[in-house]
């Protein structure tokens, strides 16, 4: 199987990723957990095959003829500035299949707080706007070329990341500390 077909596999676990994800915010119950569970793990699959594909090519590109590392320092620098906002994804989408699984019976119930669906849909569609964009920059031909993504995306990536991170965290919290069987009484 060559680099080209993993790469276009990858790009289609990348587009079902976000139909999923997407469809998970409109309904409730067990197959929104397990559309938000199947659609997190396709990212989480493509993120991982993307961030293999950068790391390759960087390691490429500082390694000289005779196959030696030049700038050993200069290159995991190079590696960590580029798939950083990847990796901080990946931390993310862990968490929120994390969270999913163990607070599962609360989320097929739906006796949450309705911050929780809010922070789920800014979640989601956080995570969309990524793979989106991020299926728009691998289909330049820098990228094709390269295996790199521009500096512009990167920074984008990294603000964007940043908000997932605290709308997973607030979910966290919502699902960890604001939930009790009482809501339910509550809310009615």
């Amino acid at each position: 199987m060559g680099v080209s077909l993993v790469f276009y596999i990858q790009k289609a676990f990348l587009v079902l990723s976000n139909i999923l994800i997407i469809l998970s915010t409109f309904i409730t119950g067990k197959a929104s957990r397990d559309l938000m569970i199947s659609g997190y793990s396709f990212l989480l699959f493509s993120i991982s095959i993307i961030s293999i594909f950068i790391i390759k090519s960087t390691i490429e590109r500082f390694t000289d003829n005779s196959g030696e590392v030049e700038k050993m320092s200069q290159m995991m620098l190079s590696i960590l500035y580029r798939t950083f906002p990847l990796l901080l994804l990946i931390g993310n989408i862990s968490f929120m299949i994390y969270q999913s699984v163990k607070f599962g019976d609360l989320i097929i119930n739906g006796n949450l707080p309705k911050e929780y669906y809010t922070m789920s849909k800014v979640s989601a569609i956080l995570s969309a706007m990524i793979t989106g964009g991020l299926t728009y920059a691998m289909n330049g031909e820098k990228f094709m070329k390269t295996k790199i993504l521009s500096p512009k995306y990167n920074g984008a990536m990294y603000i964007v990341s940043f908000f997932v991170t605290c709308a997973t965290i607030a979910m966290y919290i919502i699902l960890k500390y604001f939930v009790t069987d009482g809501y339910k009484n509550i809310k009615n």
